[in-house]
């Protein structure tokens, strides 16, 4: 089984408030990046960039966060099996 939820399961679900609170730090500092970015002119476009590729994927999928978190849920499923193969 996936280690990623479906959308399904996510509105179904209660949501942990620690996760909660690591994806709020997250935009929280994905917003103050762009508040910085809209007082320092010098820098603008610099910081708009990084935070534009932290939160929109490529088009190749590659790098975004999306991505990295299904393949660390593929990793972590094959190691799960893995292991109970051994124990068996």
């Amino acid at each position: 089984p996936s280690l990623v939820q479906s959308k399904e399961e996510s509105e179904t679900e209660d949501d942990d408030p620690k996760d909660t609170e690591e994806t709020s730090s997250v935009l929280i500092a994905a917003l103050q990046s762009f508040s910085q970015a809209l007082m320092n002119a010098d820098k603008e476009k610099e910081i708009v960039a990084e935070l534009d590729a932290f939160l929109r994927p490529t088009e190749d999928g590659k790098g975004s966060l999306i991505s990295r978190i299904s393949t660390l849920d593929a990793q972590m499923t094959a190691a799960r099996n893995r292991i109970l193969r051994i124990n068996e």
